[in-house]
């Protein structure tokens, strides 16, 4: 309530005399302060039903320890991790049994990325309805038919970053690999030529960037300063010209396209690849397309190159890392690799055989496995209160996550193995027989990189369809290693994030095609 009085109080305070603006500013200061004094007395008077059991804050950034002694006191409880967003840590049990039933209005990914990265400035976390029905049914279902546009792009963008090298030659992983997704996506999303022009392949990078920037930023001031602050940021500014600099590329493409679905333009193939996200997104937004707000598109772009751009890249410099890390690896893959190309039509690569490369998907799932995007899983917010199992009350407006399975100590030892076993899952599906739940894009409850049940992510079967193509043009046209003296890349432990260290580096070296 008060940062809606601050945001009607804003405007008319600008155009006031100084005095006036700080005298409005030490009432309302004043207040926010009373009212805090006087609920700060209440909950301890009168603690609430709902009070949940906090860990302490470790010392640095690094939470691993933390949240491995609450998930052994409380295994069976829902807890407080101490995040820079505080985050309620629901029971491993609870996830089979209650909460992945939820509805999605009820606990939201949205409201979780809207509240933690400030949604209404950024944009992140808004309505994208249409966009996930985009994802999950036409992307999901033309991925087959994208590969060969996609492998195209790789190599383009590799040629394009890499260059001719003759020799080892060495290479800032994270980076580099970054524009190569960027530009793999760009060209599913957008097509040719706007996905290999610079200006928008590091707008819808640095779209992300700007992003955690500012809600870094703003979130140093307290909860009643932020709506007064925020405009005036200088993050809020950049961030704000990165959006129209991807509304403004965007802008003849969505003029295009919705002349095309309003009828009054005749399809043809070439064209239908330009735009082919906007294309999908309207088909989706239905009757309302023809009169619908063009900074809706805008928007959905935008959220697309968030959720898409700098995951996958994480994931693929993780990849990188253990590949050329454990190289015994390499030429297990390239063998495998041989062998479904030798099969292939003019030896390129189609669905079935992407799906054929059992190692390479039991590698990728290993890496995946060892080092997730964070150390905790499923994160949401509670839109309503919900009861647990434990007994427990969930309020309103809580962030609430599980613990990522490979942390997670009461799970099975090849969930939460340090181990590395690049054929882990090969050897399990030998064992069991083939099972959905050992593949890379899989989900269950012991796997929750991709979500779970109603709420699991509409794209992963891209994701991992980029990640082995890209893999695949490595392990075909060069050898990598380490730097000297180099043997591993340790990833970067950061609230509760996994990063890959943006200053590593690989050395690769030109072969001779597969």
């Amino acid at each position: 309530m008060l940062e809606i009085v601050l945001d009607s109080v804003l405007s008319e305070c600008l155009s006031k005399p100084s005095g006036v603006i700080l005298a409005i500013l030490a009432i309302l200061y004043g207040a926010h302060w009373m009212r805090s004094w006087l609920f700060n007395i209440v909950d301890k008077l009168f603690p609430p039903e709902t009070a949940l059991p906090t860990l302490p804050k470790p010392v640095g950034h690094d939470f691993r320890e933390t949240m491995r002694q609450g998930i052994l006191k409380y295994p069976d409880q829902a807890w407080v991790i101490p995040f820079q967003d505080r985050t309620v840590i629901l029971p491993h049990s609870s996830l089979e049994s209650h909460i992945k039933k939820i509805p999605e209005p009820n606990l939201t990914l949205n409201g979780n990325m809207y509240k933690r990265f400030f949604g209404k400035y950024t944009q992140v976390g808004t309505d994208d309805a249409e966009l996930v029905s985009a994802l999950r049914f036409d992307l999901t279902q033309n991925v087959h038919g994208l590969l060969g546009e996609m492998a195209e792009e790789v190599a383009f963008a590799f040629d394009r970053l890499i260059g001719p090298v003759k020799t080892w030659e060495a290479f800032s992983t994270y980076p580099t690999l970054l524009q190569v997704v960027a530009h793999t996506s760009g060209r599913v999303f957008v097509g040719l030529p706007l996905s290999r022009d610079e200006s928008w392949i590091q707008a819808s990078i640095q779209h992300t960037i700007g992003s955690v920037q500012f809600s870094d930023k703003l979130r140093e001031y307290q909860s009643w300063l932020r709506p007064l602050v925020a405009p005036f940021l200088k993050e809020r500014r950049i961030m704000q010209e990165i959006q129209d600099r991807v509304a403004s590329h965007l802008d003849p493409i969505i003029s295009k396209r919705m002349a095309m679905h309003a009828g009054s333009e005749e399809k043809s193939s070439p064209q239908e690849k330009v735009g082919r996200m906007t294309g999908w997104l309207l088909g989706h937004y239905g009757r309302s397309a023809a009169k619908l707000d063009r900074s809706r598109l805008v928007r959905d772009h935008l959220t697309l190159s968030f959720a898409a751009i700098h995951v996958a890249s994480m994931a693929l410099s993780h990849i990188m890392h253990e590949l050329a890390a454990r190289r015994e690896y390499i030429d297990i893959l390239r063998e495998e690799l041989e062998a479904e190309l030798a099969s292939c039509p003019a030896g390129l690569l189609n669905s079935k055989s992407l799906a054929n490369l059992a190692k390479m998907d039991s590698f990728i799932k290993e890496v995946i496995r060892l080092n997730p995007s964070g150390i905790v899983a499923w994160t949401r917010l509670a839109t309503k209160s919900i009861r647990i199992p434990s007994n427990q009350i969930i309020p309103k407006g809580t962030m609430i996550a599980y613990c990522n399975p490979r942390f997670n100590p009461t799970l099975e030892p090849c969930v939460n193995s340090d181990e590395f076993d690049g054929l882990r899952f090969v050897k399990l599906i030998e064992r069991d027989g083939p099972q959905a739940r050992y593949k890379a894009d899989s989900l269950s409850h012991d796997s929750l990189n991709f979500g779970y049940g109603i709420h699991a992510c509409p794209g992963r079967a891209f994701a991992i369809a980029e990640l082995k193509l890209i893999v695949v043009h490595i392990i075909a046209n060069y050898d990598i290693r380490l730097p000297e003296g180099q043997n591993k890349v340790e990833a970067i432990y950061w609230d509760f994030q996994i990063m890959p260290d943006p200053n590593a580096k690989l050395e690769l070296r030109p072969r001779k095609p597969v």
